[in-house]
């Protein structure tokens, strides 16, 4: 079965506007896995305490950021969905903001060929040898041109898979 992978980043205490993500998100349809990149996981954690009721076959998972001072979680997680290695980590300790390279390296190592990440607020999509990186932007920073509320990570059964930004609605 195609599954559908939705990641947000960034939320930096705006709690209100994640739940407004996640809402969209789970109005555009189904969705089998919630991804935070970090720098927001204490509000993460509570606005995604309530889901299970709510949304009960999402499984939800997070990475830690740089501004996220005493939270529990891990600074990278690589998981699978559908044979597709996905590696996610926050950024900024593999230098984001000038390169993508490390973290394209680290994903590498996963044998990954999606590598989300957070940290740098500016949403992208790019592919270069053979791994495709995602960044969702900042769910805090809607005034932002081109803001986007999330990426969406669609994988197919057999093992093809479409990445896209999606707007604020």
């Amino acid at each position: 079965m195609k599954k559908r992978i939705v990641a947000f980043s960034d939320s930096h205490g705006a709690r209100e506007q994640l739940e407004r993500a996640i809402e969209q998100a789970y109005a555009a349809g189904r969705v089998d896995e919630l991804l935070f990149l970090g720098d927001g996981v204490r509000e993460w954690e509570q606005v995604t305490g309530h889901l299970p009721y709510q949304y009960p076959q999402a499984a939800c998972r997070h990475v830690l950021g740089n501004n996220d001072f005493g939270c529990l979680g891990q600074e990278d997680i690589l998981f699978e969905v559908n044979g597709v290695r996905i590696y996610a980590c926050h950024g900024h300790w593999v230098g984001v903001k000038t390169s993508l390279t490390r973290l394209m390296f680290k994903a590498m190592q996963g044998q990954a060929s999606v590598a989300f990440y957070g940290h740098t607020h500016v949403a992208a999509i790019e592919e270069a040898n053979g791994i495709t990186t995602v960044c969702p932007g900042s769910v805090r920073d809607t005034y932002r041109r081109n803001a986007c509320a999330y990426a969406e990570l669609l994988v197919e059964e057999s093992g093809s898979f479409h990445v896209r930004l999606v707007p604020w609605e």
